[in-house]
């Protein structure tokens, strides 16, 4: 599971209200992924060879990791994350301790 906590931290920085929906959309991709590549890697080595097969699944996970790259956004801003923190506190729902981000 160490290669899931990248997905986690995002995860959490950006999801509040539905984050058990997201994590398990997201570990449900991982999943499938896990499950699909190994069909997939076989087929391709089969039909052309485990070089070719390798090259082509290096190339597919290039085309679709650096594009999906430029949709990760950063951290919502100090401004947007204080406010949310204010407005939790002002419906009542106020935390015992402050994050890192709130600290500084």
């Amino acid at each position: 599971m160490r290669r899931t906590v990248p997905n986690q931290v995002l995860l959490t920085q950006w999801f509040d209200k539905n984050r058990g929906k997201a994590m398990g959309i997201a570990y449900l991709g991982i999943g499938f992924g896990g499950a699909a590549v190994p069909w997939i890697s076989h087929g391709l080595a089969q039909h052309f060879g485990w070089q070719a097969a390798l090259r082509t699944l290096g190339v597919v996970i290039i085309v679709i990791a650096f594009p999906m790259a430029y949709f990760v956004k950063e951290a919502a801003t100090k401004v947007s994350r204080c406010a949310a923190s204010k407005s939790r506190t002002a419906a009542g729902f106020e935390s015992n301790s402050a994050t890192a981000f709130e600290r500084n």
